[in-house]
């Protein structure tokens, strides 16, 4: 079994903006065990590296 996060999850977890989200987010990231896969879709991958690109 696994997580597949999506981007705006993904960006909670890198940003500031919203820490209370942040928080909880990585709270149940922590509560996973080893056998628990975490993933990311390619399409997540490209959406954030288009975001740093054009926050540049």
């Amino acid at each position: 079994m696994g997580y597949m996060l999506d981007t705006n999850i993904c960006i909670y977890l890198l940003t500031q903006r919203q820490p209370e989200y942040q928080q909880c987010i990585l709270s149940r990231l922590e509560s996973l065990t080893n056998d628990v896969a975490v993933y990311l879709s390619s399409v997540v991958v490209s959406e954030l590296s288009y975001g740093v690109r054009k926050s540049r």
